[in-house]
């Protein structure tokens, strides 16, 4: 809670007053929202992560800021693992619904799905129930630090701050004349800590046009080569 409030009473909350003064992502300024993102964008908004995320790398000069005091106050006011889509936040009781949610909605754009070249020889109607199976594994890997999650030592080395939820509505651009293209984001409600490579993922999935999901690797890259 972010009210200076000394008790918790509905009453006392209530006398607390405070002020925030933000920058708006106006119109009126160069900022637009685009659906999807095309390649020039999507290069820029994953290198905004890339930034954001080599900022806040675990060992990072950020952690040894005021001998730490500014980690731990970030440690103590986000998810101890930031995302929309992990099983904690979210219930894992979902992770058993996949196959029949799946066999519920897919008549609803199976034919689309069909038109997709890449999926010509994919089995359609089993995807549900092939993803429910690996469901509470991916789950784990893709968000290690969520309480209750044991066995990933391994991975605290590549712990960092992740927005958590990068889908295109998330982000605003401003092209400038010469070219050059500025990156906004908004909507960190379920910002803390995770995995980079899972919060490029889903913002890949989420935010870019479908004809360049084909150039994951070319994606990458660009995203490595602004760390």
């Amino acid at each position: 809670d972010l009210r200076p409030a000394s008790g918790i009473s509905p009453k006392e909350q209530l006398k607390s007053r405070f002020a925030m003064l933000l920058e708006d992502f106006a119109s009126a300024d160069g900022w637009h929202q685009e659906w999807l993102l095309g390649k020039d964008a999507a290069f820029q908004s994953l290198r905004a992560l890339a930034r954001m995320h080599a900022y806040f790398w675990i060992g990072s000069n950020f952690w040894k800021k005021d001998k730490g005091r500014l980690g731990q106050e970030l440690e103590d006011a986000v998810w101890p693992n930031g995302g929309y889509m992990q099983p904690q936040l979210q219930g894992e009781a979902q992770l058993g619904k996949v196959a029949n949610g799946w066999k519920q909605r897919l008549p609803s754009f199976i034919d689309d799905l069909r038109r997709v070249p890449e999926l010509k020889d994919i089995d359609l109607e089993s995807i549900g129930a092939r993803v429910e199976r690996v469901a509470k594994f991916v789950g784990k890997k893709a968000h290690p630090f969520a309480p209750g999650v044991h066995g990933v030592d391994d991975l605290k080395q590549y712990r960092t701050f992740v927005h958590g939820d990068p889908k295109q509505a998330n982000y605003f651009l401003r092209r400038r004349n010469d070219g050059t293209i500025d990156v906004g984001s908004i909507d960190f409600q379920w910002a803390g800590f995770g995995l980079a490579a899972t919060d490029v993922a889903h913002h890949i999935a989420a935010a870019l046009q479908g004809a360049f999901l084909s150039d994951e690797e070319g994606l990458l890259d660009h995203y490595y080569s602004c760390l």
